[in-house]
C-alpha cells in the first residue's frame, strides 16, 4: 500500500484587515472552507506568500451570503504554493471565517 498523506488544519481564522499567514515553508493546499457569518458577501484570497497578500493568488471564491445553503462552502483544490500561504478576506464585516486545509513540504 502507498504512503497516505494527510493535510493539516489552519484551525478557524477569522477575518481581519491584516494577513493571515498559514504557513512560511512551500507546501500543497488541499481545501478551503469558508464560513460566512456576516450579511456581506466574503471573497476568500489564499496567495502564494509566506507574509502578505500579494503575489499569485492560488484560490479566490465569492460567496453570495442571499443564497440558502452557500453560508458554507468548501473547495478542494491541489494547488502547490512555493514560497508559503497566506489568506485574506474582502467584502466582509469581519465575522466571516476560513479553515484551510494544507500540507507543507517534507510531511
Amino acid at each position: 500500500m502507498g504512503k497516505i498523506n494527510a493535510c493539516l488544519s489552519s484551525d478557524v481564522k477569522t477575518a481581519s484587515d491584516a494577513a493571515i499567514v498559514i504557513a512560511t515553508t512551500a507546501g500543497k493546499l488541499c481545501g478551503a472552507q469558508l464560513i460566512v457569518k456576516s450579511t456581506a458577501d466574503p471573497t476568500l484570497i489564499i496567495y502564494d506568500n509566506a507574509s502578505a497578500r500579494s503575489g499569485t493568488v492560488l484560490y479566490k471564491r465569492k460567496v453570495d451570503s442571499s443564497v440558502e445553503g452557500l453560508g458554507k462552502t468548501d473547495a478542494f483544490i491541489p494547488v502547490i504554493f512555493k514560497s508559503g500561504c497566506t489568506i485574506s478576506y474582502t467584502g466582509t464585516d469581519g465575522a466571516d471565517e476560513a479553515i484551510v486545509f494544507y500540507v507543507t513540504e517534507g510531511l
